[in-house]
């Protein structure tokens, strides 16, 4: 067992079959970590499958690898009855290469939904990942060998953004950007009414927290709001007319088709007599 070619791309790691005992080796590899007792849930590993015959093998590893990091690397192969493990040896890496991300579906969405990125040289830990949506770090909920699920993350105001992996703090960064969907507006019950009238806003991607409800230009108390719906109390204060409805979600606007009628009655202050 050795390593060689080690630098700032990641390394190589090399071993040599000199007998399987007679049995079929259905798989081979190399496990590295950063402790001497290779702890599974501490240890990278790379699986190069089946082997037909004995003799030399070698992985090039390009991620997972933090630099001035010394580790730990050994050699396996498995039988139908055996895991054998070689002798390990260390290095001190250089560093490696960041993730390879291929594509990541859907590439649009709104805050709080889950996009898969399909990849290559992911960690197999989640701590050693990170996922961002330009400058937000989101939260993984998934993640196997070439594929890791994350959410949208909450505050994420940026209509269009590229999606970035992280591994060990190695960056890749997307290829093509992802589309934050705006807020739509569907409906609202009534279409006319008086003050203190409830009023309903049908649609979709309202963000608790940051969506807000103007009639004109004058913004309303929400009393109620979900990810479809907004629900209002007409202000007492609004002279008759129509206004129009406009939700905005951070910085996104989205005005509905209708105008809402206030058909409150005036309420003249003057003297009759002038």
């Amino acid at each position: 067992m050795e390593v060689s070619n080690v630098n700032n791309s990641g390394a190589t790691f090399n071993a040599e079959i000199i007998t399987n005992g007679n049995s079929d080796i259905i798989d081979h590899g190399f496990i590295w970590s950063e402790y001497e007792s290779f702890p599974d849930d501490f240890s990278e590993l790379i699986s190069l499958g089946q082997k037909g015959t004995i003799g030399k093998f070698s992985a090039k590893i390009s991620t997972t690898l933090e630099i001035g990091i010394l580790y730990y690397v050994k050699s396996y192969i498995e039988t139908s009855d055996k895991l054998i493990y070689g002798q390990y040896v260390t290095f001190i890496s250089e560093g490696s290469l960041g993730p390879i991300i291929e594509y990541f579906e859907p590439q649009s969405g709104d805050v709080g939904d889950t996009i898969t990125i399909i990849g290559n040289n992911y960690s197999r830990f989640v701590e050693r990942m990170a996922v961002e949506f330009g400058n937000y770090r989101s939260r993984i909920v998934d993640l196997t060998n070439n594929t890791l699920k994350s959410i949208v993350p909450n505050f994420f105001d940026d209509t269009l953004s590229y999606i970035s992996v992280l591994v060990v703090g190695n960056l890749t960064t997307s290829e093509n950007t992802f589309l934050l969907t705006p807020p739509q507006i569907y409906s609202f019950e009534p279409k006319s009414g008086i003050s203190n009238d409830e009023i309903t806003v049908i649609g979709k991607n309202f963000i608790p927290g940051n969506t807000k409800l103007y009639f004109d230009t004058a913004q309303v108390e929400i009393t109620k709001l979900e990810s479809g719906s907004i629900t209002c109390i007409f202000p007492s204060n609004f002279p008759p007319k129509y206004y129009s409805v406009m939700v905005k979600v951070f910085d996104r606007e989205v005005f509905a088709v209708d105008s809402f009628l206030n058909i409150t009655p005036y309420k003249y202050t003057g003297n009759p007599m002038e």
